[in-house]
């Protein structure tokens, strides 16, 4: 970081110039630094690209956590809430030509992030966790919210993405990818089965859309979950999206870009860290529709990430960051397997639910 920037920072924030930043987490959208100083500070700076209208972002955020500190006052949220720092002038977050447009929180201490689920207690308090952010919002009206990301969880969107990629790829991908394409229209039906739910009534809530381990952050003496954070995601949803995504990036124990198929698998166990932690807070108030959405979640994720990989495979690797040429065709099987995996557990699946409801 520049002398220069963080000068200007000091003077829009009203900090000591007595730190060094230094780079926090591995996230991939927004740049992010801890300001070790007298007062630790994370100061962040907004990706403009993926979010170009900052405040409508910044709107949202600050519904969220205002909502949610507004709970937890009233004893009906038992988790620490992010505290958006304002700027000198009063401000949410500053903005420069020069810097870009910036954000501050307090720094959560003895807290820390997980990059792997390898203890089931993990996936329970991450499940957990997240569970309570959902329920804290069973009584607000998600239009509250603006979609940030429209047709994130499209799964109609992510599929007609994939038959135009298909029409206008190289010969050569298209050629290599041809399996695995069959493949995903053979699994199609996932989508008939999702619009049956939605055709019934599903209702919408306020989802966080990005429920991976890394999102809670942890006590670090007592490793519980402590707060959930990373939300510039949240939006209007429907519970099946949070819980699928739990399933497939916290039961899984190879990376996302794993060459080992054969070692693409849902541990049972840490399914039932998910399912046990997520349901906990939400077994009394979750609807018996949402209830049934829930396994229909644990496939459709996957698959829809799935699909998102092969559409940017087709398209020359224009969104995901591909380290050699076949990588993004890779993390799409990948994705596939573990469907694959969650597919042949089923039973038992819908078994751990049915044990888990209040």
């Amino acid at each position: 970081m520049q002398t220069e920037l963080i000068q200007w920072l000091c003077q829009a924030y009203g900090l000591a110039d007595d730190f060094t930043p230094k780079p926090l987490g591995q996230g991939h959208i927004h740049q992010t630094f801890l300001a070790n100083g007298q007062r630790p500070v994370v100061l962040q700076q907004m990706n403009t690209q993926v979010f170009p209208d900052t405040a409508a972002l910044m709107a949202n955020l600050n519904f969220v956590v205002n909502h949610l500190h507004l709970l937890k006052q009233a004893s009906g949220y038992g988790y620490d809430v992010l505290n958006i720092l304002p700027s000198r002038m009063g401000q949410c977050w500053v903005e420069d030509a020069t810097w870009g447009a910036w954000r501050a929180f307090d720094f959560k201490q003895n807290a820390l992030t997980l990059e792997t689920v390898t203890k089931v207690e993990q996936a329970y308090e991450a499940a957990r966790a997240f569970g309570a952010f959902n329920r804290a919002f069973f009584d607000t009206d998600p239009k509250q919210l603006k979609p940030l990301i429209p047709d994130f969880h499209n799964i109609h969107v992510r599929f007609e993405q994939l038959e135009a990629a298909k029409q206008q790829a190289d010969p050569m991908r298209q050629e290599q990818a041809s399996a695995t394409l069959d493949w995903a229209y053979l699994h199609h039906t996932l989508i008939l089965a999702f619009d049956l739910l939605v055709v019934k009534g599903l209702p919408q809530r306020i989802t966080h859309n990005d429920t991976k381990i890394n999102n809670v952050l942890m006590d670090a003496t007592t490793n519980m979950g402590l707060c959930v954070i990373d939300l510039d995601t949240v939006m209007p949803g429907y519970l099946m999206y949070d819980f699928g995504d739990m399933v497939r990036s916290m039961t899984c124990r190879e990376p996302e870009d794993s060459l080992d198929l054969d070692r693409i698998h849902m541990r049972m166990d840490m399914l039932s860290g998910v399912i046990s932690g997520y349901l906990t807070p939400l077994g009394d108030v979750i609807t018996q529709l949402e209830i049934e959405s829930l396994a229909l979640g644990a496939k459709l994720i996957p698959y829809l990430l799935g699909l998102r990989f092969l559409t940017d495979y087709l398209r020359g690797d224009v969104y995901f960051k591909a380290h050699y040429p076949e990588h993004n065709l890779v993390r799409a099987r990948n994705q596939f397997a573990l469907l694959e995996s969650i597919t042949a557990h089923d039973a038992a699946l819908e078994k751990l639910l049915s044990a888990n409801i209040v």
